[in-house]
């Protein structure tokens, strides 16, 4: 078990002059099962992340605007076979203030082929509708122990 927490901060200019801003923190648990080294469902990692932001300026667009300021989410990595893994998570907003009370906020479902160097994966959000491959190159200059 761990805690990953990351703080953010956004500023936005548009050409007549205004701008919206804003800052906060998100993060939450993680529990991590198993290691990856059986060929079937030996890892696990659950997440469970909060978030709150503080809106400082609102943007003067309807559809640019920053309206979730406080979301909990749920994500999820599962080793199917080998390096097969498949990841989804889901997030509402949870800002009483908020018009959007209640809300998904996102959601996100990809199954990857992973490897230390490398993944390769399909994807696709339901909240957005879109979809696509995804290549991510990790980093080669391993130093660990072990056979790099």
């Amino acid at each position: 078990m761990s805690l990953a927490v990351a703080p953010y901060v956004s500023s936005t200019a548009y050409g007549d002059g205004l701008t919206q801003n804003y800052v906060g923190i998100t993060g939450g648990p993680v529990l991590t099962l198993g290691h990856f080294n059986k060929s079937m469902f030996d890892y696990t990692r659950f997440r469970l992340i909060a978030s709150s932001t503080a809106i400082i300026d609102q943007s003067p667009f309807s559809f640019d605007r920053f309206v979730d300021g406080a979301t909990i989410g749920f994500a999820l990595d599962q080793q199917l076979i080998g390096p097969v893994v498949l990841r989804a998570s889901i997030a509402y907003n949870v800002d009483g203030e908020s018009g959007y009370f209640g809300e998904v906020t996102g959601s996100y479902f990809e199954l990857k082929w992973q490897r230390r160097a490398y993944e390769f994966g399909f994807y696709y959000s339901p909240y957005t509708g879109i979809g696509g491959v995804r290549i991510r190159l990790n980093d080669f200059g391993f130093k660990g122990t072990g056979l790099p």
